[in-house]
């Protein structure tokens, strides 16, 4: 990021590329040798000095806007079919070179979704809710446990319905952000980012009435504020 007194230098230094313009010009003009030099420059330099200032606050402005950036967010998923199953997500670190690395965002989404199937239906209303937790452990060691959940609901009151059943799919999502300021050197170096997750809450089961077969797709993002 330049510096104020580069802009300071570049200015000084264009400033005297106009006042060697202007004597040059009073040099080679006969209408303007009529006057003295230093009346020339009296009345040039005011709109010299005006230009410079206004190209300085514009850049100043430039630079101040551009402070704070936030480039193009990094994401990764995976898909979880059981409880059992574990998986590691892998991220791109913050490169130092960028700059002074100032907070991180890390963005989690979790989608539940669930196939239901009925090969008879007692009663009139049928209910399923599924919870599913998400844990992800971040590189600063921080656990962090993402809760989700879907529910079906579904009115029976046709007898056909009750004694052949029906066959469904639903599913809900929810998405979270963390915003870490702390310990923010285990984001920073060459490489990428691990961060190992788990589930439990899935469901699984099937017999010779109910079918219910459920899965948690996690999505996780990671922005770098830096300066």
């Amino acid at each position: 990021m330049k510096k104020n007194y580069d802009l300071l230098h570049a200015g000084s230094e264009w400033l005297e590329y106009c006042l060697k313009a202007i004597t040059r010009l009073w040099d080679n003009s006969p209408t303007i040798q009529k006057k003295p030099k230093h009346t020339v420059l009296y009345f040039a330099l005011p709109l010299v000095t005006l230009f410079l200032w206004t190209d300085f606050v514009q850049k100043s402005v430039d630079t101040k806007a551009n402070r704070f950036i936030v480039p193009t967010e990094t994401c990764n998923e995976v898909t979880f079919q059981n409880d059992s199953q574990t998986a590691t997500l892998s991220l791109p670190k913050f490169d130092p070179n960028l700059g002074t690395l100032r907070s991180v965002e890390i963005m989690t989404e979790c989608m539940v979704m669930a196939d239901v199937a009925e090969k008879e239906v007692k009663g009139n209303n049928y209910a399923l809710m599924l919870s599913v937790d998400l844990t992800a452990q971040l590189p600063n060691q921080t656990q962090k446990v993402h809760q989700s959940s879907a529910k079906f609901n579904k009115t029976v009151r046709d007898e056909g319905m009750q004694q052949n059943g029906f066959s469904e799919t639903f599913k809900d999502a929810k998405q979270s952000t963390e915003l870490i300021t702390k310990n923010l050197d285990a984001f920073t170096g060459s490489g990428t980012l691990t961060i190992p997750l788990s589930v439990s809450g899935l469901i699984n089961f099937k017999d010779q009435v109910s079918s219910i077969t459920s899965n948690l797709k996690a999505k996780i993002c990671i922005k770098y504020n830096y300066e």
